[in-house]
Order: structure tokens, then sequence, then C-alpha cells
């Protein structure tokens, strides 16, 4: 299978297109990009810019039922910044950019739900090939403006992100951090021979044991975090997370939103007892932690470690956790 993208942006930058003339460039382009060499191509629509329904509404209208040559539609996700910058936020800004990254939530259900209404039978798979944080330009980085540091705040965003689509793995076909290297909420970070590991990167690492696993119904019910977005009130949920099941073994991720007070979860399996716990942390004292060239290690799992008694685990404040366990069945 070989995924290609045809267009990208094309609300903007790939051609300031309203969807109804991307539709029928869509159709046009799409029509002749054939399978090659006994592989089939996977052809990706352009979707919205973030959850626009308006734009997915007016493109399948004019795309029409009975056109096959469209496997998958992509929409990107940015939950922008909260703070002057990827390092400086106070609590507020904190929660403000957890919730605007909780959010996607909204974007896959009701995106999902409208192409559900032209493609009943879910041939046509929900993609979301960019997503993440994109603060303000770094002081002394232009023209590369797009570089930008990495902190605990991103760290919680990715595992907020990563969360959601394991809980809607039904809902998508593929999802897709944009940049890996130098570029936006990156894993890593080089300059010239110099090379640093981001909190996003650690969490993506934590969160490979998800991979290759039948994502499983999780209910979690936490207290909500209350918060100011400048002048308006706004709360967010404590604690969010997901979980899978891989050859007998049980994934719990989870993010415990709250700056400053640890939660005490109690984890319930139905009757079966909970023991054999390994378990990750990433968290740090400060909000603002992150990796420099000089110190490339001040955020990075503790762990693994058994931290689970009796079923209940204490979860640091501002943390992303991944525990293991062993299931029958």
């Amino acid at each position: 299978m070989r995924y290609w993208g045809v267009g990208n942006e094309n609300w903007n930058c790939g051609g300031s297109f309203c969807p109804e003339d991307y539709a029928a460039e869509y159709r046009r382009f799409a029509t002749y990009l054939r399978d090659f060499g006994g592989t089939d191509l996977f052809l990706i629509a352009c979707g919205p810019d973030g959850n626009d329904l308006d734009w997915t509404r007016r493109f399948f209208t004019k795309l029409g039922n009975k056109f096959e040559r469209i496997h998958g539609y992509a929409a990107h996700y940015y939950c922008g910044t909260a703070g002057p910058s990827a390092t400086e936020f106070d609590v507020n800004q904190w929660y403000e950019l957890i919730h605007k990254a909780a959010l996607i939530e909204q974007l896959i259900e009701q995106q999902r739900a409208l192409m559900d209404e032209f493609d009943p039978r879910r041939r046509i798979g929900l993609v979301i090939d960019e997503w993440g944080t994109w603060h303000f330009p770094t002081p002394g980085r232009n023209p590369a403006f797009l570089w930008q540091q990495n902190t605990l705040r991103d760290a919680l965003v990715a595992a907020t992100t990563l969360d959601t689509f394991n809980r809607h793995a039904d809902k998508l076909a593929m999802c897709n951090i944009a940049q890996v290297a130098n570029v936006l909420q990156a894993m890593i970070l080089t300059e010239g021979d110099k090379l640093v590991l981001t909190p996003t990167y650690h969490v993506f690492d934590l969160y490979q044991h998800h991979q290759g696993g039948q994502s499983v119904r999780v209910t979690l019910e936490a207290p909500a975090v209350p918060f100011a977005m400048g002048d308006r009130k706004a709360s967010l949920a404590a604690l969010s997370g997901s979980a899978s099941v891989r050859q007998g073994v049980l994934t719990l991720s989870f993010v415990n939103a709250h700056a400053t007070a640890p939660l005490a979860v109690d984890i319930r399996l139905g009757n079966e007892p909970v023991a054999g716990v390994e378990v990750d942390v990433l968290t740090h004292d400060e909000l603002n932690a992150h990796n420099t060239f000089d110190e490339p290690d001040v955020v990075r799992p503790r762990g693994p470690r058994a931290a689970v008694n009796n079923g209940i685990y204490e979860c640091p404040p501002a943390s992303v956790n991944v525990l293991r366990l062993p299931v029958r069945g």
C-alpha cells in the first residue's frame, strides 16, 4: 500500500481553493493516479483546516457519491499556543493549551459523523495527517521560524492527542504528527552535530506499547479543573486516557493534567485482580521543564517500577503515565 495525498492544505497554501473547486480538481487528478506494480494507491483528499464542517459538506456534495478514487480524507489540527512562548506560560495557559488539544476529539466525532452521511459504509477513512502545538517564533531562529522548544506541556498535549486517537480507533484510518525534527512539535532537535530528544519523543516512545494492540473501552471518572482563558472561565478534565490489549498485556495510558495535585486512581478490571503492574511516568516539578543540548535529560521517563497497591495508583501531578499488566483472555 502506498499513500498519496492529492494536494495539501488546498484551502490556503495549496491553491486557495473553495471546496467545490478543489473537489473538481481532486476528481481530475485522482482519476489518473493509478495503482501500479501490484501495489494499490491509497488516495487521500485534502480535508479541512481544523473542524470546518462546511468545507467537508461542500467537498463531498460536489465530489458525488459515485466517484470511487478516494480512500482517505485528511484534516489538519494545530492547537496553537497559549502564553508568550513555548517555555513561558502561567498555570492558566498550561491548562488552556491542553484544553485546546483535547478539542481534537470533537473534530474526530463530528467530521466522521458528517462523512457517514455521504459514506455510511465507511469506505473512506478519516485521516489526521498534521497535528500538534504551534508556538510563536523562537527569537534568533529566523528564517527557520518553525523551530520551537518542547516542554512538559507539549508532552501532555501529545499524550492527550494519542489517547484520543486510541479511544476513537474505529473512526480513524491513519494519524501522523507531521514534523519529526526541528519543526513545530518535533521529537528531535538538532544543532550542528548535537541532538536532543524532546519530551514529545518520550511520549511516543512510551506509547509504542499500544502499537499493534486492540483498542478497548475505558471509562474515566475524575473532577474537572477550572481555569481562565482570558476573561472567559473554562474547565478541563483532570484525567484522560486510553487502553489497549496486545498478546495478553493490557496497556493503560493516562494524563493527569492537574498542575499541582496528584490523583489517586482506582483501577478496576471487572472481577480480575490488578497485579503485576509496571509503570512508566513522565513528569517534572517545573511545568516548563525542557531538554537542551547542555541538559538533555531534564525531562525523561521514570521507571518501569511497580507502583500499584490494591488497584490504587498514585498519579503524580502534571504527568503522563503508562501502565502495563497481564490479563486473561
